[in-house]
């Protein structure tokens, strides 16, 4: 009797305090990002779209778009390659698979001949464990190699859950810059013998010319590395390993080897990534000017200081405004913004997933209840049919005004994250921009509110998944519930 008491007692409490907990989480985990803060005055007060454009004269940084996921892999290996003195690394998330090990290889032979890496990752989409948990034993032990983690998970810290690092990109001494929307994986480098859908991407690298000169600073590197650093000396970036054990010690001597002889096989069958310099100005054209822009770095609920820059920029367009986003989840203020625009200008497109194509399901439910609205602020919404799922997020602004990053135009890339996007202001670059995102629209189809997709004879709409169908119905009626963590 006595036991079957202590069992009741047990039980009764372990549910009281589990209910406690989740409503902890709930106080200070979710609740606080269902209100959304806005810019502060100074802010705006210090805003100068102006200040986005340069002049007749190229500036000192050229630009090219890497837009097919092997040569985002190849740019990566040859950057890499490339340094001299030092490596700053920022990535969301890493998948293990065969383009990972090639990605950690070379960053290991970089430390190897001398190259001081720091290396910045999300707390918690790292994918850094299990069989890859020897790769972070590998880059610790190294000792030209630092491994910090962004906000990682802390239970008893709720406000710990959301604010995740989004960036993405590589700055190779003073001078290279790739940045863009891939994470790195498999899927994001189109790898071959991959069998899932690609995410389809892309990156800008920008090429310091004055790189090494008095000149150097005129370049939007030094601050995208001053970003970097912001972030690198975060009290919640962390160094969550200790000394390694004997053990963990030897498992990453032997990743180590097995990553750098992974890294050699590949390079031995494309030798010219490695054999010659870069040939910066082959694969960049000029720019008027190139800017730096993102969201606050601390880890908690952000001021939208990259969306308001977006939205002025686009606010203050001519004639004309093309955004990609793989997800497109609105507040009220965001979507009165997009009416703005397209009340003013007479071109307004945004090019999307398609419900087949997109592989998120609670964001693309919360796209499906707005998309009869949405077809009322722009003029043609392209939605892609393709095999595989766009993953890329651009803009592209009157004639010769680019943005492409990492900022998704959904509420927690505005209010949650770290983002990042480079606007470019150049005529050469703004048009093979288009000339890409076009591509995506000519394999798409429109959106037409009252049939579903205008006529099309030559692209079909592609099949929607009957799980796809079945979950996004009931999903877009509540999705007003949670879709500002989306």
């Amino acid at each position: 009797m006595k036991k079957k008491t202590w069992q009741r007692r047990t039980l009764k409490y372990g549910l009281v305090g589990l209910t406690l907990y989740l409503l902890y989480i709930v106080a200070f985990g979710l609740i606080p990002y269902a209100f959304f803060p806005e810019v502060n005055q100074q802010f705006k007060d210090s805003f100068d779209s102006a200040s986005f454009y340069g002049s007749e004269a190229p500036s000192v940084d050229r630009a090219g778009i890497m837009e097919m996921g092997e040569a985002g892999l190849e740019a990566r290996v040859g950057l890499i390659h490339a340094a001299q003195s030092s490596l700053d690394v920022s990535y969301y998330s890493t998948h293990w698979g065969d383009s990972t090990q090639v990605f950690f290889g070379a960053l290991l032979d970089a430390a190897n001949r001398g190259v001081k890496v720091r290396f910045l990752i999300d707390g918690v989409a790292h994918h850094l464990t299990s069989q890859a948990k020897t790769t972070a034993y590998a880059l610790v032990q190294n000792p030209n190699v630092e491994l910090k983690f962004y906000n990682p998970v802390q239970l008893l810290k709720p406000w710990t859950f959301n604010g995740r690092l989004h960036d993405k990109y590589i700055i190779v001494d003073d001078t290279f810059v790739l940045l863009g929307g891939r994470n790195i994986g498999d899927k994001y480098f189109e790898m071959e013998g991959y069998n899932k859908s690609y995410s389809l991407d892309r990156d800008v690298l920008v090429y310091n010319t004055a790189a090494g000169t008095s000149d150097s600073a005129q370049s939007v590197i030094p601050r995208v590395k001053l970003y970097f650093g912001e972030i690198w000396g975060l009290n919640t970036s962390k160094h969550t390993y200790g000394k390694l054990s004997a053990v963990q010690t030897a498992a990453g001597q032997l990743q180590t080897e097995r990553l750098v002889e992974t890294y050699q096989h590949f390079i031995e069958n494309k030798p010219y990534l490695v054999s010659e310099h870069i040939n910066a100005e082959k694969i960049t054209v000029p720019t008027a000017k190139i800017s730096f822009i993102h969201n606050p770095s601390h880890t908690l609920k952000k001021e939208p200081l990259l969306w308001y820059q977006l939205s002025e920029l686009i606010l203050n367009a001519d004639h004309k405004v093309t955004i990609q986003s793989p997800y497109t989840v609105l507040n009220r203020t965001m979507e009165n913004t997009l009416r703005q625009v397209g009340n003013k200008i007479e071109q307004f497109s945004l090019l999307t997933n398609s419900q087949a194509s997109s592989p998120n399901v609670l964001a693309y439910s919360s796209y499906l209840a707005s998309r009869t609205a949405l077809a009322d602020t722009f003029d043609q919404i392209y939605e892609y049919q393709g095999d595989h799922s766009l993953h890329g997020k651009s803009y592209i602004i009157d004639d010769d005004l680019s943005l492409v990053g990492s900022y998704n135009l959904d509420l927690r890339s505005t209010y949650i994250n770290t983002e990042v996007m480079l606007v470019v202001h150049g005529r050469q670059f703004h048009d093979r921009l288009e000339d890409h995102m076009s591509a995506y629209q000519t394999a798409s189809l429109v959106y037409d509110k009252k049939n579903g997709y205008s006529d099309s004879s030559q692209i079909p709409p592609r099949d929607i998944p009957w799980y796809k169908k079945w979950i996004s119905y009931p999903l877009q009626k509540i999705s007003w519930l949670y879709k500002f963590l989306l």
